[in-house]
């Protein structure tokens, strides 16, 4: 049997490997920051403002990359990235139950270490990715993905649901402190070369752009505000739904089930001439999956919707993004700046996600609000628009 990055070369494998242990402590800390403010403030409302702060702060860390990468590597970006991620994780370990007192904090510093990590994984999957292994590349990323979701998430679930209190918190963040440890040692001999070209954002801002250029910004503010119901309600409503951390465990285990048999699949079929045809099967499926939770959100629902999104999710955002990338790797002008063009295209999808918590820490209160409904009503209907607008350009 084939394994998923067949065909890659030693230095590609190499990035998947520590790239797949970024994913080991991030499965925790993405998940069960959320959760452990929320259960110490009793609402929505501090959770979302965390992700504004942080979704605020990653274009900067996408900027600062751009900077690193031009003078130093992709590489050097993307280890700066899990160094910063391992700064914040040490702080919600320091500041425990007064994390909630400095929200603008570990909010600056996740946003900040996901803008640079973000920045340094896709400029490194550029280069050690042609165009005809960038579906497989982008798909095995996917697959280690849903196995972090698929072991340590779940299993930190579980062990969170063994303590009564919060107790058990300090213990799962420190768990991902050292795994995200071992990534940056296993990255340290990833080479890539340091990015030539125009360097400044202001020229890239008012160079003449690309056919496409528009409507992928466009495009990126509409999967930013989809991914606030994929990424972050989902989890917050499946442990209200549960009343404990293994709700969440059963979650994330199901959707990372589902999902890695999709990321199997797509890293070995994926070919760019099947690309709108995924596009356009995998957003009615999304639709057909979000629409009935404007009515019923109880467990078994929230899990329904995490097994669809799982696939339909897979299939979806990997020819999304490889045709946002092909957009900025077919003009020779944005190819060369190409660090300078995904932090723009970074805005937009920040831009998409601090929308949607605004509307969160605004309109909703629980998990019954009626204004949340009315958002998954709009939620499912994202990513028809989303491919009907980038149709032209897969």
């Amino acid at each position: 049997m084939r394994m998923p990055w067949h065909g890659l070369d030693m230095q590609a494998r190499r990035g998947l490997l520590a790239h797949a242990l970024y994913w080991q402590a991030a499965a925790i800390a993405f998940q069960f920051v959320n959760i452990y403010i929320f259960r110490l403030s009793h609402g929505y409302a501090k959770p979302a403002l965390y992700q504004i702060w942080s979704n605020g702060c990653i274009p900067a860390g996408f900027a600062l990359g751009s900077w690193i990468a031009r003078r130093r590597s992709s590489s050097a970006t993307f280890r700066s990235g899990l160094l910063v991620f391992l700064f914040f994780l040490i702080a919600m370990l320091v500041l425990r139950e007064r994390c909630v007192e400095w929200i603008p904090l570990i909010g600056l510093l996740s946003g900040l270490a996901i803008g640079l990590y973000w920045q340094g994984w896709t400029l490194v999957m550029m280069d050690l990715s042609e165009n005809h292994q960038r579906d497989a590349m982008l798909g095995t990323s996917q697959w280690v993905y849903y196995v972090a979701y698929l072991t340590s998430a779940p299993l930190a679930g579980w062990f969170l649901s063994r303590f009564s209190g919060l107790e058990g918190y300090s213990w799962v963040f420190a768990v991902a402190t050292l795994m995200l440890a071992m990534a940056w040692i296993v990255s340290l001999p990833l080479k890539t070369s340091r990015l030539h070209g125009g360097g400044s954002f202001k020229r890239l801002m008012k160079a003449r752009k690309p056919a496409g250029w528009g409507f992928m910004a466009v495009s990126a503010m509409l999967t930013g505000l989809f991914s606030v119901s994929a990424m972050f309600l989902s989890i917050l409503i499946s442990y209200e739904a549960k009343g404990s951390e293994t709700g969440t465990g059963s979650y994330n285990f199901l959707n990372a089930a589902c999902g890695f048999v999709a990321a199997w699949v797509i890293s070995r079929s994926a070919k760019p001439r099947n690309r709108l045809r995924i596009l356009w099967i995998s957003a009615l499926v999304t639709a057909l999956f979000t629409l009935p939770l404007a009515l019923n959100r109880g467990f078994l629902m929230i899990l329904l919707y995490g097994a669809g999104m799982a696939v339909t999710l897979c299939f979806y955002n990997v020819p999304l993004f490889s045709t946002h990338l092909r957009i900025i790797d077919d003009a020779p002008r944005f190819k060369a700046r190409r660090a300078d063009a995904l932090t723009f295209r970074e805005i937009f999808i920040d831009g998409g996600r601090v929308l949607g918590y605004a509307f969160v820490m605004l309109a909703v209160t629980n998990i019954d609000s009626a204004s949340l409904s009315w958002f998954f009503v709009a939620i499912a209907v994202l990513p028809l628009i989303n491919t009907w607008l980038m149709r032209r350009f897969v």
